[in-house]
């Protein structure tokens, strides 16, 4: 009995054995189909998330420029307010400055016309003080050449 009995536990080994590979097989099948599922939903939810983020790079790109083409209208307004308004100080300077040459001019002009008329009176006044030394030193010599010539003197 012995040799039956071993017999059978190596048919039923074999049984076994076959049952075991085939549940093996099947799970390995299985398990191809559910890893090739999932490669499936990762390469599909991959795809839309490209799709996403292309479509976000393509809204952010064009709020970007949007933004830019805002911004540099603004900047063209704010550089021709400030071109206007130098513009505008520099022409009042210019004015203001014309208007004080004017005034410095008319000053210098009436200098000089007051100089003019001090060295035309230092110039009186010169002839005037000569004239008088002229007259005393005159007087001086006829006082002396009378003293000596014309005196009597016994």
């Amino acid at each position: 009995m012995s040799e039956t009995t071993n017999q059978e536990i190596k048919e039923l080994i074999l049984s076994l054995d076959k049952k075991f590979e085939i549940q093996i097989s099947n799970l390995d099948k299985k398990f191809e189909v559910k890893f090739t599922e999932l490669q499936g939903h990762i390469n599909q939810v991959e795809s839309t998330l490209k799709g996403d983020i292309n479509r976000v790079e393509a809204t952010l790109k064009g709020e970007i420029n949007r933004v830019e083409v805002t911004l540099m209208g603004e900047i063209n307004r704010v550089e021709v307010t400030l071109m206007g308004e130098i513009n505008r100080v520099e022409a009042t300077l210019k004015g203001e400055i014309k208007e004080v040459e004017a005034i410095l001019k008319g000053e210098i002009n009436k200098g000089e016309t007051k100089i003019d008329g001090i060295d035309k009176r230092l110039g009186n006044e010169e002839i005037i003080s000569r004239s008088a030394f002229i007259g005393i030193f005159v007087a001086v010599l006829t006082g002396l050449t009378k003293f000596l010539f014309f005196t009597d003197r016994v």
